[in-house]
């Protein structure tokens, strides 16, 4: 880093809370905060994700980067607006975070571990689902999607406290809060950042390794960071450093080729510059109501609701002293079209269709799966993707915790690692209504894949009481299968 460059680090970093007001209204002549691309990509997409108007357009009227010569950002819509504009964030980078995760989890995750012969070991699965409830691992994956789409990669480690939990406990950690270290394109250290705040700042080191964690305490200065004992913190005074035989790392990373958000910023600041001109252009053409003076009588109005013009009275003979209106055009179509023809292209990015981020629903609530599947092709293809991505992450770090399920490092230290076959399915995002559902089963009964019992459970589950199970299999003989899916005279109609 340049001199100058340093010295207008050091005068932002100061003078920035007494400034936050002054660059709302022009701070292109205040100095500003340079940054590497790595982190300003990552700050960039994750207020984004936020969708917080002030902080994005903070973000960009007092950061700038050092990696190109030409910053075309500097023309973005909340690098140059005031608070002097309604300002309106759609909020579509946080829709098609969500919508991703929705898409991954919905239909659910289901594991389990096979033998050699190919079949369930059920005292290994139990365990393995012990662990995963004792997590909430369905909300765990699901923050994690939302990390990986607006931050391209996460990671999971793997700590061991009994004080919590005697199941090995997982965290989620996102791209600001560790580092990842590779060597020839495999996984070699992580290490994990902690901040503890005092009057001077320290930041905890977790080094995840092969057959090892390493803990490293930091002082934050202005020259660097100062390594320091883990006693002087009384959170970090009880650490030790721990190791075990087996060269294996409790904690992986997960990373995709891109952040979903990589390549349509400058088009969702121009769809935010859509909205907010036409909220604004809403709010300048409300009717302009003209009042003589004579019928004030010293009345108030509220100009945020109405515009009221007051005008002088008109004394002339046969002069009618009364209110009139006056209400501008909108051009609300050309913006309308604006903005669905940026959605359109953003979606398309993404490989998002608009009903999974629960817009454009004119399917109806009641279509058929099939019709859903039709409406979200693109999506579909999308989830295919990332089931890929995260079977083979979660099948790997799934053989990591049925490892690490100890009492403690100790008895980890004389545990063998064994790869176990995880199988993980991922359930049916769009479920199939009732009628689907029985022919489906007729037909696995026509080919004799399944018997009336368990076509029964396949159909209900275990809604049927036992009177009614006995009923309905003591007359399949005499019953077609379309009876049966009529219970004491109610069908289901979803």
């Amino acid at each position: 880093m340049k001199l100058k460059d340093k010295i207008g680090l050091e005068i932002t970093n100061f003078l920035y809370p007494y400034i936050t007001d002054y660059t709302k209204m022009r701070g292109d002549n205040m100095p500003r905060n340079v940054m590497n691309y790595d982190e300003y990509c990552l700050q960039e997409k994750y207020l984004w994700f936020l969708g917080e108007e002030d902080l994005i357009a903070d973000f960009y009227q007092t950061r700038t980067n050092n990696f190109s010569i030409i910053d075309t950002r500097a023309s973005y819509f909340y690098a140059n607006v005031g608070s002097d504009l309604r300002v309106v964030h759609s909020g579509l980078a946080g829709l098609i975070s969500h919508g991703k995760a929705n898409l991954l989890v919905n239909g659910g995750i289901e594991a389990k571990i096979l033998n050699t012969r190919g079949n369930e070991d059920k005292n290994k699965t139990e365990q393995l689902t012990e662990i995963l409830e004792d997590n909430k691992v369905k909300n765990l994956i699901y923050q994690s999607a939302l990390t990986l789409s607006w931050g391209k990669r996460f990671a999971w480690k793997i700590s061991l406290d009994k004080e919590v939990t005697d199941k090995p406990i997982v965290e989620k950690y996102n791209p600001f809060n560790y580092e990842a270290i590779y060597k020839r394109n495999r996984l070699h250290e992580i290490i994990f950042k902690q901040k503890y705040d005092y009057e001077t700042g320290f930041e905890l080191h977790e080094t995840y390794g092969k057959g090892y964690i390493k803990y490293t305490l930091y002082k934050i200065t202005k020259t660097g960071m100062k390594e320091m004992p883990l006693d002087y913190l009384e959170e970090t005074k009880e650490l030790e450093d721990v190791e075990w035989n087996e060269k294996v790392m409790l904690a992986a990373e997960m990373c995709i080729e891109k952040s979903d958000y990589k390549g349509i910023v400058s088009e969702l600041d121009a769809l935010d510059e859509a909205w907010s001109q036409l909220i604004d252009e809403i709010r300048t053409a409300r009717a302009e109501t003209y009042i003589p003076d004579i019928l004030m009588n010293g009345k108030q109005f509220d100009r945020l609701r109405k515009r009221y013009v007051e005008t002088s009275t008109d004394d002339r003979e046969g002069a009618k002293n009364e209110i009139s209106h006056n209400q501008p055009d909108i051009r609300s179509e050309e913006y309308v079209n604006t903005i669905l023809a940026l959605r359109e292209n953003i979606l398309a990015n993404v490989g998002l269709n608009a009903i999974t981020i629960g817009i454009d629903d004119t399917a109806g609530a009641n279509a058929s799966g099939t019709a859903l599947e039709k409406r979200e092709t693109v999506s579909l293809r999308t989830r295919e993707q990332m089931i890929g991505e995260w079977e083979t992450f979660l099948r790997e770090f799934y053989q990591l915790l049925l490892f690490a399920n100890v009492d403690d490092f100790i008895e980890l230290k004389q545990r063998n690692f064994i790869e176990e076959n995880v199988v993980v399915e991922f359930g049916s995002y769009i479920t199939p209504n009732f009628e689907q559902l029985i022919e489906q089963v007729k037909a696995l009964i026509d080919s004799d894949l399944v018997d009336h019992e368990k076509a029964l459970d396949m159909l209900y589950g275990d809604t049927l009481s036992e009177e009614e199970r006995v009923r309905i299999l003591a007359n399949v003989g005499t019953l077609t299968f379309e009876e049966e899916g009529d219970i004491d005279g109610e069908q289901d109609t979803e």
